[in-house]
């Protein structure tokens, strides 16, 4: 029998399939996002195997759901580059009908499957790097977690050795009939520690998986093609250092080389500073904001869902966040960019 988060992805799909076919979409379209910019933002593009790195479900569209979004948004819109988006908000030019695209992390499938897409459809986007990892074969620790509860035997709680593990544990067996929805649901717990405690889970979680270590596989960008997408339309700004949600860093040397050090890292390595930073999970604070525009940014992205209009402040800059679960097709893109929630 289908799950309830199977028969509402099916209402939503009749909905946006019905608004879009009706025309009533594109109508909303020109009369809520007029001078408004639809800023949308995406992780990774891969298919469900990701390569051998853990895909989790609400971060990866497939390469094919992707180049439909282009055809969709290449006919409603003019995509601009982040260079004439903060050259807009810098003079309060007036937007029009038009889309930034983004990406974070600094994700390899971004090169191999998004980049060649963006080239044949010729139009820009931005890529916001996490900087300690890009040119290593490290992962984000939810990936890390993902592999080792995906690719083990359901873990007995008592075989860990912290009472962190042990709940992660729990957690993540008490979602046995849904092992995505489990993975989720742990990752969701583990956000609330520091990254020291973090990486202690991971390291115990792997001893009571009875794995040795994990795949040795590349999953971030190198800065050679970083450097070759710079050369071809590709601008680039900082998703910080280690990707820290920098709302639960106390220090506030920590903070400022996290936003600095990234900055420092990507003017060395391409040749040009980056004007823009996107807080990890979205999550900011005033004195965050003060940091970054301290350290040379002229425009942030924030966690919140929605457009952007030229009055705006330009360090609360609104995204629409873009997965296969919210937008498997044009219909259901159309209705995510005008109803964020939907």
């Amino acid at each position: 029998m289908p799950s309830l988060f199977t028969w509402k992805g099916r209402i939503k799909n009749f909905l946006a399939c019905v608004l879009y076919r009706t025309g009533i979409l594109f109508l909303l379209d020109r009369i809520l996002l007029k001078d408004r910019c639809v800023v949308l933002a995406y992780h990774r593009v891969c298919d469900e195997r990701g390569g051998g790195i853990p895909a989790e479900e609400g971060m990866t569209v497939t390469p094919e759901t992707f180049e439909e979004h282009l055809k969709y948004l290449t006919a409603r819109y003019r995509i601009i580059s982040l260079e004439e988006f903060l050259s807009s908000l810098s003079v309060g030019r007036p937007f029009g009908n038009v889309c930034l695209l983004t990406f974070d992390d600094g994700w390899l499938d971004n090169y191999e499957n998004a980049f060649p897409l963006l080239r044949k459809y010729n139009v820009p986007a931005t890529f916001f790097l996490t900087t300690n990892y890009i040119g290593t074969r490290d992962w984000f620790w939810p990936e890390k977690v993902n592999y080792i509860l995906s690719h083990s035997q359901p873990l007995s709680p008592e075989f860990c050795r912290t009472e962190e593990a042990r709940q992660a544990a729990r957690i993540f067996r008490s979602s046995a009939h849904n092992p995505a929805e489990g993975i989720h649901e742990t990752i969701a717990f583990l956000k609330q520690f520091p990254a020291g405690t973090i990486e202690e889970v991971i390291e115990d979680l792997l001893r009571a998986s009875g794995m040795e270590t994990l795949p040795r596989l590349r999953a971030m960008l190198d800065w050679s093609e970083v450097c070759h997408m710079a050369r071809h339309g590709i601008s680039f700004g900082s998703h910080t250092k280690s990707h820290a949600i920098l709302t639960q860093v106390q220090d506030p040397k920590e903070i400022e080389q996290e936003i600095l050090g990234s900055r420092h890292a990507i003017t060395e390595r391409t040749g040009k500073a980056p004007a823009a930073f996107c807080f990890p999970n979205g999550d900011y604070d005033d004195s965050l904001l003060r940091t970054v525009r301290h350290s040379g940014y002229t425009a942030a992205f924030i966690g919140q869902r929605g457009t952007v209009v030229t009055h705006d402040d330009p360090y609360r800059l609104k995204r629409i966040m873009i997965h296969q679960a919210a937008a498997p097709n044009r219909a259901r893109l159309a209705c995510r960019i005008l109803f964020p929630w939907f």
